[in-house]
């Protein structure tokens, strides 16, 4: 069990996730995310496990390559829709988008739209 006393700290969190990635929290419903950002991510895998355990789903997760929105949202044939997640995470800084953020990310989201109708979470901006 993922206990609400978990201390916050980056060595916590990645203690508590190799013990739910060693089976050691039963009863978590399985799910495959995909997570797409304009920075490396993978640094947020053990907070995604932990977070994911402490709300009933064992997260296995994929990462895209860092900046790839377009390349595996607009591709029938990329690897994110070869995962075939059941959620997808958008993470983008403004910067990264500018300066046509909201024509970039409103492309990406429809190109979304147009091949999965799977739940969508988009990060808010600083």
């Amino acid at each position: 069990m993922i206990s609400a006393d978990l201390p916050s700290t980056p060595a916590a969190y990645l203690k508590a996730a190799r013990a739910i990635d060693a089976g050691q929290v039963e009863g978590l419903r399985p799910l495959r995310l995909a997570v797409l950002a304009t920075f490396t991510a993978e640094f947020l895998r053990p907070y995604l496990t932990v977070e994911g355990a402490a709300r009933g789903l064992a997260f296995t997760t994929w990462f895209g390559p860092w900046g790839q929105l377009e390349e595996q949202t607009l591709d029938d044939a990329s690897e994110l829709y070869a995962q075939q997640p059941d959620a997808v995470v958008l993470l983008a800084r403004m910067e990264d988008l500018a300066p046509s953020a909201v024509e970039r990310l409103g492309g990406v989201i429809a190109g979304l739209r147009q091949r999965t109708s799977k739940p969508l979470f988009v990060a808010n901006f600083i």
